[in-house]
């Protein structure tokens, strides 16, 4: 009965350490070509494991591309690790950075990524599968190209283009809308077909104030007896980059966008006219020529435009907001039921809010909010039909909301309509 325990257990020994051989040594040894790593398609494998990088060798744009990086063929625990250096130094101290691990019931994992401005530059990367180095990547990281402005959203206006103006009586005005903050409106100039040569002439100038009402510039001025001739010219903007110094010239017209002709004044026995004066208004803050009988002339004369420009364009003081309110039959005070009425509010700001208190038949109905500037806005509109539900007598006192403080418009009374079935109500 021993002996025969005995011949089981040494039976038992030599099988294990069969199988133990089977698992340690492979049927055939693999050739140096299996060693060497392939980084071809940027894919480095190792046996059955492998990493794969999506930019190997290529360029990382910040803010438009994204990288991938991942291992295949893995086990349960299996992680990849990277050493890096950014232009020739260590990234981390040297250490390893973690990329991602194999979790269980995976074969693979991966990892992404986006590059930021601190990223820019040339990077080197070794690979390692646990802690065992498989391969090197390389890539560039760099800025995103500015965007090369054009003039396709900025226009112009020029009071005389292809015309004539006396010297010493007319007057030039020119306006150029679809700028930014801080943008300089210059001219090349030819006169007689001679180019100045006192070179380019700025124009106007954006206040560099950001705000949705800061779009354009205008200037203005007077032709003297050396300004004799036919002049051409052409206009450009000086546009500054980012905080320095450095500025992109944007084209809005070659030679020949403005043509004009400076004449001397006839000499008559009749009386000279006097020079022409130009009156100004400040319109959804712009300054703006109005005709002398518009009720909303402020300005004029010589220093006009520049008096308007202080407090139409730069903020210091902007006219207060209006609405109006439209929707009743004329000669009536009736809306007929399924018609509409409208309410605006103009020479506004951004984000304020116009809004109603109403009373119908004498009851108060409460603070209605009618609608909300936008953000690149200086007015807002709303309008909405009337039912039946809504026949009756109504009142509303009429008011704006700006950064949470309510200013009435117009007091209770201020609009009164009845809804009726007809007009005849």
């Amino acid at each position: 009965m021993k002996s025969n325990n005995l011949s089981k257990f040494l039976f038992g020994i030599l099988f294990v350490a069969f199988f133990v051989s089977l698992i340690s040594f492979p049927t055939q040894l693999p050739s140096l070509s299996d060693l060497n790593l392939n980084f071809q398609a940027q894919v480095s494998s190792a046996g059955q494991q492998s990493f794969t990088f999506s930019h190997n060798n290529g360029v990382l744009v910040v803010g438009v591309d994204g990288w991938t990086m991942s291992l295949a063929g893995g086990n349960r625990g299996d992680k990849l690790t990277v050493k890096a250096w950014k232009d020739g130094a260590e990234v981390n101290g040297g250490n390893f950075l973690r990329i991602c691990a194999v979790r269980w019931r995976r074969t693979g994992c991966a990892q992404t990524g986006r590059p930021t401005r601190d990223d820019i530059g040339h990077w080197v990367e070794k690979v390692f599968i646990n802690d065992v180095e498989k391969g090197q990547i390389s890539f560039d990281v760099r800025e995103r190209a500015p965007t090369q402005p054009t003039a396709s959203a900025i226009s112009f206006t020029f009071s005389h283009n292809n015309s004539i103006m006396v010297a010493g009586r007319d007057r030039w005005t020119i306006t150029v809308s679809g700028l930014r903050p801080g943008d300089e409106v210059w001219a090349d100039a030819w006169k007689n077909g001679t180019a100045l040569p006192n070179g380019s002439l700025k124009i106007c100038e954006v206040p560099n104030i950001v705000s949705p009402f800061h779009n354009s510039c205008t200037a203005s001025g007077r032709p003297i007896d050396r300004d004799l001739g036919v002049w051409e010219e052409s206009l450009f903007v000086k546009r500054r980059i980012g905080t320095g110094t450095t500025t992109q010239t944007i084209n809005i017209g070659g030679r020949g966008i403005i043509r004009f002709e400076v004449v001397r004044a006839q000499t008559t026995t009749a009386p000279i006219p006097a020079p022409t004066t130009i009156y100004y208004g400040c319109v959804n803050h712009q300054c703006v020529s109005l005709p002398q009988s518009d009720s909303r002339v402020r300005w004029f004369g010589p220093t006009g435009l520049s008096s308007c420009r202080v407090t139409c364009e730069t903020g210091e003081t902007f006219p207060a907001p209006t609405y109006s309110f439209a929707g009743p039959v004329r000669g009536s005070n009736a809306i007929p039921v399924g018609n509409s009425y409208t309410y605006t509010l103009s020479n506004a700001q951004p984000y304020d809010i116009l809004y109603v208190k109403a009373w119908k038949d004498g009851n108060p109905k409460g603070k209605f909010t009618i609608c909300r500037v936008e953000s690149n806005n200086y007015h807002c509109t709303k309008s909405a039909p009337v039912t039946a539900a809504d026949i009756g007598l109504w009142e509303g006192e009429v008011g704006y909301t700006r950064s949470g403080t309510d200013s009435i418009l117009g007091p209770r009374g201020a609009v009164m309509f009845r809804v009726a079935t007809t007009t005849a109500q």
